[in-house]
């Protein structure tokens, strides 16, 4: 009888390890396919950079299969001009052992080039060891970030080099009158030097009896009616007497100040 109930208790606990065993691949398929199918790439990697294992998301960003990544150095994938900033802060990053977020660029098999930013964090697999048995690095495409902020400062450039050559005074306060920016006609006028502008306050510029009066309209500057022109008087360096005319714009900032 003692025999049986042993017996009965050994096939109970072997259809619970079964159970568990079951329980444990099904969570490590799970965690498998959340690494190798997440939208971003990652890759593990050794103290020497060497990839040991990477998802599908990086093997189409360099268009390379897991069989010809495995074993290969990740600094074969950085542009060979970001190769040198790569490896200086990875090597900061193994000797201080904190996290390193930075920007590189990538280039595939066919030499395609991407932008990318690259997470770098220890991966500890054991507490009984003081160094990562491996490093965990995420790899985001930043691709299109970076070609809309090229884009946009090819078109602020454009913009300065307009501004700075228009035969026209131009520039740009505080609401204070700080001037905080002044274009080469403007400077070429008051000042005879573009440096010499900086700091300048716009309300110096106007003869002493119109201040109190522009000051008063534009305080009545809304977003919905933002522009003012004004002519007033300037007497320039040989005193001659000339009469300019401002348009005057107000810009907004979200909170509508």
């Amino acid at each position: 009888h003692d025999l049986q109930v042993h017996q009965i208790e050994l096939e109970l606990q072997n259809k619970e390890l079964i159970q568990a065993q079951e329980d444990l691949e099904l969570t490590k398929e799970e965690y498998f396919q959340l690494f190798n199918q997440a939208p971003i790439g990652y890759i593990s990697v050794d103290r020497s950079g060497i990839i040991h294992r990477s998802n599908s998301a990086f093997q189409e960003m360099v268009g390379c299969g897991f069989n010809r990544l495995f074993h290969r150095p990740l600094v074969q994938f950085i542009h060979k001009d970001d190769q040198n900033t790569f490896l200086s802060l990875f090597k900061r990053f193994i000797s201080q052992k904190t996290g390193e977020v930075f920007d590189v660029r990538l280039t595939n098999t066919s030499g395609k080039t991407s932008y990318a930013q690259l997470t770098i964090k220890p991966l500890k697999l054991s507490e009984k060891k003081d160094r990562p048995d491996q490093i965990l690095v995420a790899i985001t495409d930043i691709t299109e970030k970076k070609s809309a902020e090229l884009a946009l400062q090819e078109s602020k450039d454009r913009l300065n080099i307009i501004v700075e050559d228009m035969p026209a005074m131009v520039c740009r306060f505080d609401p204070d009158g700080t001037i905080s920016f002044a274009n080469k006609e403007f400077c070429k006028y008051f000042t005879q030097n573009k440096d010499a502008c900086s700091g300048i306050n716009y309300f110096d510029l106007i003869p002493a009896e119109s201040v109190e009066t522009l000051k008063k309209e534009l305080g009545n500057l809304t977003k919905d009616l933002p522009v003012k022109a004004i002519e007033v008087s300037h007497s320039d360096r040989q005193e001659v007497k000339n009469w300019l005319r401002w348009t005057i714009r107000s810009i907004y900032n979200n909170q509508g100040s």
